[in-house]
């Protein structure tokens, strides 16, 4: 079975900290005009495919847990359902250098 949607960013198993992410991706169906994208199962928005097919959409994840989650782009064309699942890990960000004496 084809896909229908593909996910560019983030990639699968993507170590970021807690913050804002973009996820960007395509609809391979002309007839797709939304994807729904969701986090550990949750959904958090619903976003306009462009004509082109592309999608992106901007999300906080400030208030996250740190550790895995998932996030899931859920596309729907007549009665068949596509979903891609990308794994992602919220680590701590690195403390900032300092300079020695």
């Amino acid at each position: 079975m084809t896909r229908m949607v593909q996910v560019y960013n983030p990639v699968h198993n993507h170590r970021l900290s807690p913050g804002r992410i973009n996820v960007m991706g395509r609809v391979m169906d002309s007839k797709i005009r939304h994807v729904n994208v969701l986090i550990d199962h949750a959904l958090v928005r619903r976003v306009r495919v462009a004509n082109s097919g592309a999608f992106e959409c901007r999300m906080d994840l400030s208030e996250a847990t740190l550790g895995k989650h998932e996030i899931e782009v859920r596309v729907i064309s007549g009665h068949r359902t596509d979903r891609l699942v990308v794994p992602i890990y919220l680590s701590a960000p690195d403390p900032p250098e300092t300079e020695d004496p």
